[in-house]
């Protein structure tokens, strides 16, 4: 072929790919423009003078969901319009808990080189304290005085469903700013034993209200069990098997739980309430399976979030006595967190 021919031929290649560059640019920014505009849901931003009135009522915090530029902020409705307009706070996490004028959230800074941090801040939005994690975010309580906080993390694996995942789950001391240990270091007993494996996971605390008795799950073996303790004593003791991220009662006389099944050969999650002194497990009357640590809207109504394709989730209700049919309670939300008045 004819070197002058062959230019014509390159010329032309080169103008069709520059132009497809150039529209695949367009329409990344067309897209990206479109998300930025389409919030999903009513928002306003909350200047750190509305905190005191944000918190003096009953209010829900939680992970925004909503598509545009509040995604990932940390944002509240009243319990009593829970679907309403919604505060979006300047704080950003992939899980958030709060109590007590305490916020702690858990986050990924995703770089060239993910790193992981939990941060915690006061009633009006500032930080305060900050600390390194050692992998990806998965739970995390405060206790109700706001002292204390708890993070636990996936070391390898991003899901419950790996089947080979490891846990970090540690204490923090906030007003001290001190890492207080790893629940690894805890003294754990089963059946008036010493109960201590290699291949121990410890995950979902949930504190009681005296701000030392605990709740959470560890597994060994591939069984899930719950075990009760005191953080001050760094003691536990197993109290049931096949228990999943625990979340205590508000009147602490029952905890709901993840309670896991096989079916078809994948994993699936239930939720149950066990009765502490009756010793009897209720079956909630949720049929989709449910990998969340529940959150108790009061002593009757178990909140969680249910995940929509694309990356959104809401947050959903349902009754702890197994009555009555689920109800989407705030959309485009995750990581549901009550603040009492």
């Amino acid at each position: 072929m004819p070197l002058g021919a062959r230019l014509a031929i390159f010329a032309v290649l080169a103008a069709a790919i520059v132009g497809a560059v150039v529209i695949f640019a367009v329409h990344r920014r067309k897209i990206a423009q479109d998300e930025a505009s389409r919030d999903t849901v009513a928002v306003a931003t909350a200047p750190a003078t509305a905190t005191s009135n944000l918190l003096s009522a009953g209010h829900l915090f939680f992970r925004n969901t909503a598509r545009g530029p509040s995604y990932g902020h940390v944002a509240a409705v009243t319990v009593a319009a829970p679907d309403g307009e919604r505060i979006v706070t300047p704080i950003v996490g992939d899980r958030v808990y709060g109590a007590a004028g305490t916020i702690f959230v858990l986050r990924a800074h995703r770089r060239a080189l993910t790193t992981y941090e939990a941060d915690s801040f006061g009633a009006d939005f500032a930080p305060r304290r900050s600390f390194e994690l050692p992998g990806a975010p998965s739970r995390t309580r405060v206790s109700p005085n706001g002292h204390l906080a708890v993070s636990t993390v996936f070391v390898t694996g991003d899901s419950y469903n790996s089947g080979g995942f490891s846990t970090r789950t540690t204490l923090y001391d906030l007003p001290a700013g001190k890492v207080l240990g790893d629940l690894e270091d805890f003294a754990v007993e089963k059946d008036g034993q010493s109960f201590k494996k290699t291949d121990f996971n410890f995950w979902g605390l949930t504190f009681a209200a005296d701000n030392d008795r605990f709740f959470a799950t560890v597994a060994s073996g591939g069984t899930p069990f719950l075990i009760e303790g005191s953080i001050t004593q760094r003691r536990a003791r197993v109290i049931k098997e096949v228990v999943e991220c625990p979340s205590i009662s508000p009147d602490g006389t029952r905890v709901a739980y993840k309670h896991r099944l096989i079916e078809n050969g994948r994993f699936r999650w239930s939720i149950q309430v066990y009765d502490l002194a009756a010793k009897h497990d209720t079956i909630v009357n949720e049929t989709h399976t449910v990998d969340d640590q529940v959150e108790w809207l009061d002593n009757s109504v178990l909140l969680y979030a249910l995940p929509r394709p694309g990356g959104e989730s809401d947050i959903w209700a349902a009754s702890a006595d197994g009555s009555g049919q689920p109800r989407k309670l705030v959309s485009d939300a995750s990581s549901p967190c009550v603040i009492r008045p």
